[in-house]
């Protein structure tokens, strides 16, 4: 993955870059980070980037053409520029996973009051902000979004699962957490977690985080339920998890359908199986013998919102090189999609 990023203080991200996981990752070469100054590309003797706003107002403005210039410098065929912006759409754990995709990132801090219009509605893919308060520059956030980002890119965490597990990755906060010793300052660790049932432990904690959730988060907590389960509160004793069983002809292949279209959450992977969750459904996937296709099983997810099924659709594009690979039924407003193997998949819109 390449990373370019414009600002007028490069020097402010040699800290961040050199230390723990983004370090190792530059060091094993999966993200190359380059900082280039605006002020490089200024138009006159003074390396004068800003001016006043038309209109009156406090505060500077950067110009468009020095701006425009360093974006022109880096920009290649497969470049996403994203512009670092109190007015850009609020960062989440979900788009950090889609920018991870993108071989190549430009991500333009803004400065001062902003940065001229024309420039962001012609040269800008993107704005992002990191939450609703204002900061004195673009740097801050851009190191916050590439850290969030770089934890999707294969090989930087020590293991897959890590950043699939997080708080927000599934929709809702991640659970709690216990380490040695077993018994500290009289208190001890939770029984479920000492016996080895992984059965018992995973409902434990998806039970866990759902509390949480609905305690601290209970918005978060709702829209979780209306893009995977149904727009109800939902109870404790309704966490537990429903099985289905799948062979499958090539487990790499169907992981990345379930994964990376349809969201699933990698739970376990060995040599002929994978166990992948999504809600209350989890599913088994079996290397072996497939049964004849008109005898394939027809499966059924959701109710999701329609901005859900919108982004499974975009992953399906993505996957398919722009070609559309599913039927939509207006009548029922639903999804028909097939996986690797012809298993057929209806997505229901929430109502």
């Amino acid at each position: 993955m390449q990373v370019d990023i414009l600002s007028l203080f490069p020097r402010y991200f040699e800290g961040p870059f050199s230390e723990s996981i983004l370090a190792r990752a530059r060091e094993k070469g999966l993200v190359t980070i380059r900082q280039t100054d605006i002020r490089d590309f200024a138009q006159d003797k003074h390396n004068k980037v800003d001016d006043r706003p038309y209109g009156g107002g406090p505060g500077m403005v950067l110009m468009a053409e020095p701006v425009a210039q360093a974006i022109e410098k880096v920009k290649t065929p497969d470049t996403k520029v994203v512009y670092l912006s109190p007015q850009g759409k609020t960062l989440s754990a979900s788009h950090c996973e889609e920018l991870a995709r993108c071989p190549h990132l430009v991500l333009l801090c803004g400065h001062y009051e902003g940065i001229d219009q024309r420039l962001i509605d012609t040269m800008v893919d993107e704005e992002i902000s990191i939450g609703d308060y204002v900061l004195t520059s673009g740097c801050s956030p851009a190191v916050v979004l590439l850290d969030a980002v770089m934890r999707f890119v294969p090989g930087v965490l020590g293991h897959e699962r890590a950043a699939q597990e997080d708080s927000f990755q599934n929709g809702i906060l991640d659970c709690p957490h216990y380490t040695r010793p077993e018994t500290w300052r009289g208190l001890s660790v939770p029984e479920v977690l000492q016996k080895g049932n992984h059965d018992h432990i995973n409902k434990w904690r998806h039970t866990q985080s759902m509390l949480r959730t609905q305690r601290r988060r209970p918005a978060l907590l709702s829209r979780y339920q209306q893009e995977l389960e149904s727009p109800r509160q939902m109870s404790p004793s309704e966490f537990g998890l429903h099985e289905i069983t799948l062979p499958v002809s090539k487990l790499n292949k169907s992981k990345r359908f379930y994964r990376d279209v349809l969201g699933f959450v990698l739970v376990e992977e060995t040599d002929r199986n994978l166990i992948l969750e999504l809600g209350s459904l989890r599913l088994r996937l079996q290397e072996g013998t497939l049964p004849q296709e008109e005898l394939r099983s027809r499966f059924t997810l959701g109710p999701f919102t329609e901005e859900a099924i919108q982004k499974i659709l975009d992953r399906m594009r993505r996957a398919h090189r722009g070609q559309e690979t599913w039927e939509a039924n207006s009548i029922d407003k639903s999804i028909e999609l097939l996986d690797p193997d012809a298993y057929q998949w209806t997505l229901l819109e929430l109502k």
